[in-house]
């Protein structure tokens, strides 16, 4: 017998030794040679490819649990042969969501980042792509930043919509508009996507809209004019501030996004109530913040006002009298006392009594 292959091994069952050669065809097949990815058993032990703990020249793979052809880095896999469910590429940034892959087609502003560049696209200026909806902006006379409107050759606050009661209504355009709801599942559509506005939080929009304003009560008592305001806003390219990137929450499920908004005051009020003389104003903070109070009549006309002070965690108190710290007397009646922070407000109604 001969080693016909060379290898230094002769054939099983020849007479020379060592005959220990599986395939004396093969010169790679011998025992301890290097077991490869070859669908052959190289080193004559009964084992192939990935059955061989000493297999040499495997594929590294991972998991790709969504499908999208992208795998996660962390599942990693060393075989010879391609699993089921495993691809050849790691950079996969959430492989829970078949739409999340390097290269896919990123929605703007909506703090997902989708082609897995490490950041969410926008629009160079930050602003959405589209704003549409009819909402039921329910103002309160006592505080005219809950609705302002710039228009082309005006401009109409909360204070102007109590004037104007029923009988007024406004088509065109606007460039700056300023909305605090007090109900809540208030809507509008931002980049196809409901927005639910969360109550009591100061929306800015800003950009090229057009807008209908219009009362739908048939009173032209203003008080009961106030809760029935319609605004319709459509534009392309309109910034919304608080944005809904910034906070907010999306069930994979719904389509919905609405925000996320916790109140920094644990309490606040005023008393005695009714007050003759002094009025204390109390409230809780949960963390340091600015705090602004303003003091209303019945009209809504501003006749008190503390500017922004930043105020500590915990409970804080203002006393005001009402023959000393006013900008004028007070006759008796309804009081409205505001407290704004940056992102919130609380009103209290107080009666004055002589």
């Amino acid at each position: 017998s001969t080693d016909a292959d060379g290898d230094g091994h002769y054939a099983l069952g020849s007479c020379l030794l060592p005959n220990d050669d599986c395939d004396d065809n093969d010169p790679s097949v011998y025992p301890g040679a290097p077991e490869i990815c070859d669908g052959i058993d190289n080193n004559c032990n009964g084992l192939t490819d990935d059955e061989d703990p000493s297999v040499n020249g495997q594929t590294a793979y991972y998991a790709d649990a969504d499908g999208d052809g992208y795998g996660d880095e962390s599942t990693l896999w060393y075989s010879c042969s391609q699993p089921m469910g495993y691809v050849t590429d790691n950079t996969d940034c959430d492989d829970t969501n078949a739409t999340i892959y390097p290269g896919a087609e990123e929605i703007l502003n909506n703090g997902i980042d989708e082609d897995c560049d490490g950041e969410d696209e926008v629009d160079d200026d930050g602003c959405t792509n589209t704003i549409a909806g009819n909402l039921n902006i329910n103002p309160s006379f006592a505080w005219s930043n809950l609705f302002y409107m710039e228009t082309p050759t005006c401009y109409i606050s909360t204070y102007s919509l109590f004037f104007l009661g029923s009988n007024y209504t406004y088509e065109g355009n606007a460039s700056l508009i300023k909305i605090k709801v007090k109900g809540s599942g208030k809507t509008l559509v931002l980049n196809g996507d409901t927005i639910t506005l969360a109550p009591n939080i100061r929306y800015e929009f800003t950009g090229d809209m057009t807008v209908s304003l219009e009362n739908t009560s048939n009173s032209n008592n203003s008080l009961k004019a106030m809760g029935k305001w319609w605004i319709n806003i459509e534009g392309e390219d309109v910034c919304v501030s608080p944005f809904p990137s910034v906070n907010y929450s999306k069930d994979a499920m719904d389509e919905d996004v609405s925000f996320n908004f916790v109140s920094n005051f644990t309490d606040a009020n005023a008393y005695p109530n009714p007050f003759i003389g002094n009025v204390n104003v109390s409230f809780t903070l949960n963390y340091e913040e600015e705090v602004e109070l303003r003091f209303y009549n019945e009209l809504g006309k501003q006749i008190k006002y503390l500017p922004y002070k930043v105020y500590s965690e915990g409970k804080h108190e203002i006393q005001l009298n009402s023959d000393q710290d006013f900008d004028e007397l007070l006759p008796t009646g309804l009081y409205f006392i505001q407290l704004n922070t940056l992102s919130e407000t609380k009103t209290l109604r107080v009666l004055h009594s002589k």
